[in-house]
């Protein structure tokens, strides 16, 4: 039974806005990069007639606000998910434009400008692709497979050594209905693979628990909501990962009655999310405004989940730090990036991870005066991000930047 909690709202106070590395360039007297920066890839479209390519951008302080790296990962890419791999190096997959083509660069350096390997690991109508290094360290991807337009599969490869050239193993996991579609894929309590996916044709949230490290065996797919009708928004409109109790955490937007749209959260009463689970709203936009698109989810410091998220109505980037483990009480809304021009909108494909400082730490996007795109990081001053928030535009020159993915390297 879904509960229905007070929330507090608190308006973020932003203390610094910086704009760095607006161009792809390394700045002259460049630093050594230094872990545990923070680092992220991104999907870059610079014009509606050019290619459109996948960059990584090494930060070179913790807020990402100095002197920052910006390298090409591959021409004809989209919709990247990244990861630091066992041996320390960024490790990034992605679909290529012109064949879907589902491909994985092992970078050869921190800058990932030297060495690099590009591998195809499966071909031809292969996207959304969600990353993670299994408790085996080696990599673990699942995506969308389409059979025909109106049909996909969920796939699952995992690779068979670091960079992912030799010994992969293809499985699909679940092809009964349109599924597959954007997979957040984490590694759980249990060391195994699950996998937060969309039924598109009945939009029902799915989990699929691996049964082995391959996901070839011992499946377990379970239906944990309804997300309503409207098709899939953009990038993203659920995410999972595993709450500090074990049990996997699923944000995503409720589209099941007419607008507004509604965050929720589901807190798994098991590792396989198959009972106990409990459904709880975290932000309705005031009953108004529509809210809870592009969230990414991640456990704070605290133990408690963390979701930031795009507010449609304002175009603002928002967070919701909870109260407890399942949501249902004692939440905190933040504004994080206020859109205070009309035509102005942040927090697009929003991106959430924990800074080596213990606070959060967001990639996403915004768009100023409704066309020129930017790729933005906020930097947060507390656990709540209410105060001391440092702002950075890392990227934006009239392109259109999107699909990051954030992580600590």
């Amino acid at each position: 039974m879904e509960k229905r909690n007070s929330i507090l709202t608190i308006i973020a106070i932003v203390t610094v806005v910086i704009i760095v590395d607006a161009i792809d360039s390394t700045p002259t007297g460049q630093t050594a990069y230094r872990v545990p920066f923070p680092l992220f890839a991104y999907g870059d479209l610079q014009s509606s007639s050019s290619q459109p390519t996948v960059k990584l951008a090494i930060c070179n302080s913790i807020s990402c606000n100095t002197n920052n790296i910006i390298s090409l990962v591959d021409t004809n890419a989209t919709t990247p998910s990244l990861m630091t791999g066992s041996d320390n190096l960024p490790i990034i997959s992605y679909s290529g434009t012109d064949s879907q083509d589902l491909k994985v660069i092992h970078c050869g350096n921190k800058k990932c400008t030297l060495g690099n390997t590009i591998t195809t690991v499966d071909y031809n109508a292969a996207s959304y692709p969600s990353l993670a290094i299994g408790t085996d360290g080696l990599p673990i991807i699942a995506y969308l497979y389409e059979i025909f337009w109106f049909d996909h599969d969920l796939k699952v490869i995992h690779c068979g050594n670091k960079k992912c050239t030799l010994g992969n193993t293809i499985t699909t996991v679940d092809a009964n209905g349109d599924t597959g579609w954007m997979p957040s894929l984490a590694i759980g309590s249990d060391n195994l693979p699950i996998i937060l996916h969309m039924d598109l044709a009945n939009n029902d949230l799915r989990v699929v628990h691996c049964g082995n490290v391959y996901c070839s065996l011992g499946n377990n797919v379970t239906v944990v909501a309804n997300a309503g009708g409207g098709g899939v928004l953009g990038r993203r409109e659920y995410d999972l990962d595993v709450g500090s109790d074990g049990s996997p955490i699923i944000a995503y937007v409720d589209r099941q009655t007419s607008l507004p749209y509604k965050l929720q959260v589901i807190h798994c009463g098991d590792t396989a999310c198959t009972s106990g689970n409990t459904i709880n709203m975290v932000d309705n936009g005031g009953g108004f405004a529509s809210v809870g698109v592009y969230p990414s989810i991640t456990i704070g410091q605290d133990g408690l989940p963390i979701v930031s998220y795009h507010d449609i109505y304002n175009g603002d980037l928002k967070t919701v730090n909870c109260g407890n483990l399942d949501c249902s009480a004692g939440n905190s809304i933040t504004i994080v990036d206020l859109s205070s021009s009309f035509g102005d909108s942040f927090g697009t494909d929003t991106s959430i991870t924990i800074g080596a400082d213990g606070l959060p730490i967001i990639s996403y996007k915004g768009v100023v005066n409704w066309s020129t795109g930017q790729v933005k990081v906020a930097h947060c001053g507390n656990k709540k991000c209410t105060f001391g928030n440092t702002l950075t535009v890392v990227t934006g020159t009239g392109s259109s930047n999107d699909d990051t993915s954030i992580t600590i390297g």
